[in-house]
Formats: structure tokens, C-alpha cells, sequence
């Protein structure tokens, strides 16, 4: 069975990932966490941009990681493939 995929729509950016539910829960925290200290950033500074250069750094990091994060997935069921069909039948 396939890993479930989760998508955010942030700063106009689609960030996709498809992972384990704890994965994205995990990332789900992560987000939030993210949005409540930008908010707070913003209530200090509400003239500065940078907040909103930092956010859309922050997600190019997750979008980046969310590509390995499928490489990886592709490299394990590739090896276990292998693995499997390299095993001698009893």
C-alpha cells in the first residue's frame, strides 16, 4: 500500500510530499510552528519584507527535501526489489 500524499498551498508555492502519516505529521507541526513565528515577525515588523524572503527560503529547503525524500523512496523499493529476486527459492 502507497504512503499517503499530503499537499500545502504556501505562499502561492505547492509543496507535495507523499510519506509516512508520522512523516507528515511531523512536517504538518512543522508548518504550523513556522506560521505562528512568521506571524508573530510580522506583528512586530509589519513594514519588513523579509519575513516573506525567509518563508519562501524556508520553502525551497522543504521542496528540496521533499524531492530526496521520493529519490530515497524510489532507491529502497528498488533495492528491495532486488534483494527479493536475488533470494534463492527453498
Amino acid at each position: 500500500m502507497a504512503d499517503p500524499t499530503r499537499t500545502w498551498i504556501l505562499l502561492g508555492r505547492r509543496l507535495t510530499i507523499q510519506a509516512p502519516p508520522e512523516s507528515i505529521a511531523r512536517l504538518e507541526s512543522l508548518l504550523a510552528e513556522i506560521d505562528q513565528r512568521a506571524q508573530a515577525l510580522r506583528k512586530v515588523r509589519p513594514d519588513v519584507d523579509e519575513v516573506t524572503h525567509w518563508l519562501m527560503a524556508v520553502l525551497s529547503v522543504l521542496e528540496t527535501l521533499a524531492s530526496h525524500l521520493d529519490r530515497y523512496e524510489a532507491f529502497c523499493q528498488r533495492l528491495e526489489s532486488l534483494l527479493s529476486s536475488s533470494q534463492p527459492e527453498p
